[in-house]
Parts: structure tokens; sequence; C-alpha cells
């Protein structure tokens, strides 16, 4: 199974014997196919070349205060969670 894809599994000994557990994970990159980014020309900075990141309303360092409160100011959140726009990569996810 290649990177980028979905999958795990993982063994577990019990009283009884081996128990086989199943984990089914995405890779935040995309789904099966999607392309990973390249580490030549991905965005070094929080987003990790995806462009986007999250940020909840506890974390008010700039520039994510200011971000998180533009975001807040256009479409409130109930969670206090917001995607912001990396501000190293304006969104493109790339350097």
């Amino acid at each position: 199974m290649g990177e980028g894809q979905r999958g795990c599994c993982c063994r577990s000994a019990s009283a009884d014997g081996v128990v086989m557990i199943e984990f089914e994970f995405w890779s935040r990159y995309g789904g099966p196919g999607a392309p990973l980014p390249d580490p030549e020309t991905m965005c070094k900075g929080q987003c990790e070349g995806i462009g986007w990141v999250p940020i909840m309303n506890d974390n008010m360092e700039e520039p994510w205060r200011a971000l998180w409160l533009e975001a807040e100011a256009k479409n409130p959140t109930d969670d206090g969670t917001h995607f912001v726009k990396c501000p190293e990569c304006g969104g493109t996810g790339k350097c």
C-alpha cells in the first residue's frame, strides 16, 4: 500500500490469543491516487503543503489571531475553529 492511501492493520495480544484490529485512515493530502506534495516545492509553513491551516479561537498569536478574527467576522463558527489561508504561501501550498 503506497503513501497517501488508506489502511493499517495492527496486532494486539490478548489472553485468548492474537486479536486483529483494523484501522482505516486517510492521508491529509488526499485519497487514494492523489499525489503527495513535492518536498522541493511545498510550503514549509504551518500548512505543510496544503495551503490551509486549522486555527482555534484559543490560538491568539499573530498572524493567526488576525486571520481567525477575519474569518469569524465573515462566517461565525460553532466550534471555534476556522481553516484559514496559510500566510506564507497565500493558500497555494507551494513555496
